[in-house]
């Protein structure tokens, strides 16, 4: 190809054969755009869905190390650091690029990501501009449920895909459209979790260093329907997520499991008003809840019990009754008949192996 040097023919040969350098992958976009550009004899577009992916995977795979994602060197940091060269080589500086359209669950940082990228157009969330376009109106459902003959299940496609609302002045209520669109392709009395299946939950289960006692009362208020009035902010780096609760809302917020309105001027940003947009989603948080209650003391003394560990038991018993129980629980005149019910309702766990009886 007229254009194409020695140089980018070394390394797209490398690509090609497997055998890259990682100076290879950081410009590797640039090296395509030119390609592209050379071939059709205009600039071609760049399209980038779920830009923020890696970075939250890395994010995930660090804190499943224990590592300091702060720290130089970790994996969470390594990834960071590529991403925004790989970036910043594609958007800044391309004389073959004529315009891209990235897209992405939370909004990382300029300062982490896009530093050496200017003239970005951000919308999210918050933003009015685009608020409709982030899901099906009302009237598009209704369009679609009538071309298959499913307009007598609105209610139910409500109850379950509805309630998101996008923007400030002038919000925007939508339908999560993948979940619609998979739902009129394949549907059933029973709604699935499409859109709760295709992404899992992994971003909420990233957040178990969170278990608070400010995050346990608020899983339960929006699990009982209710809402809690929140910091958000969608310019917050994912790095400072175990430092500041509203980075935790922000990423809640921003991919999907809540939805926002009533907002005003807060703090670090805006306050709003959250809460579960519909049934889909709240079946995610119990599944957060479930595997929160999993990992409790209650579990470790079992283990400590199946083991043959006793003096582990007796510590765990301790450290659970001490923090569980209240001082009026214990009756002077049968302290041990409290104990008893404990114990008894500690073992009910077991009962798949053990018969337990008092």
């Amino acid at each position: 190809v007229e254009g194409f040097g020695d140089n980018d023919r070394r390394k797209w040969r490398r690509i090609l054969e497997h055998q890259t350098q990682e100076g290879d992958w950081e410009d590797c976009l640039v090296l395509l755009c030119k390609l592209l550009t050379l071939h059709h004899k205009r600039s071609p577009w760049l399209l980038l869905d779920e830009y923020d992916r890696p970075i939250h995977e890395a994010y995930i795979r660090s804190k499943q190390q224990g590592e300091d994602i702060g720290r130089a060197g970790s994996y969470f940091d390594e990834m960071a650091s590529f991403m925004s060269i790989f970036l910043g080589e594609a958007l800044k500086g391309n004389d073959f690029l004529f315009r891209s359209v990235i897209t992405g669950i939370l909004r990382v940082a300029k300062e982490d990501i896009f530093s050496s990228v200017n003239n970005l157009g951000v919308y999210g969330v918050l933003d009015d501009r685009f608020a409709r376009r982030f899901g099906f109106t009302q009237a598009e459902v209704d369009e679609l449920l009538r071309e298959r003959d499913l307009i007598h299940r609105s209610e139910l496609v409500r109850a379950w895909y509805d309630g998101y609302c996008f923007g400030q002045e002038q919000p925007a209520r939508v339908y999560n459209p993948w979940s619609v669109i998979s739902y009129v392709g394949t549907p059933a009395n029973i709604p699935q979790e499409y859109w709760v299946n295709s992404g899992g939950v992994d971003i909420l289960q990233s957040l178990g260093h969170k278990k608070t006692e400010q995050s346990w009362r608020t899983i339960e208020v929006l699990l009982s329907g209710g809402t809690v009035r929140q910091d958000v902010s969608d310019n917050m780096p994912l790095r400072d997520l175990g430092s500041f609760s509203e980075v935790f809302y922000s990423l809640l917020l921003t991919s999907g499991y809540v939805t926002a309105s009533d907002l005003s001027r807060g703090v670090m940003g805006k306050t709003a008003t959250l809460r579960i947009p519909n049934e889909e989603v709240c079946t995610a948080f119990r599944r957060l809840a479930k595997s929160w209650l999993r990992d409790t003391p209650s579990n470790e003394l079992l283990a400590a019990l199946r083991e043959g560990r006793p003096e582990e038991f007796a510590r765990r018993l301790d450290v659970f009754a001490r923090a569980s129980l209240s001082y009026f629980d214990i009756q002077p005149s049968e302290p041990e008949w409290v104990y008893h019910m404990l114990l008894l309702g500690i073992l009910s766990h077991v009962v798949d192996e053990y018969r337990v009886r008092s």
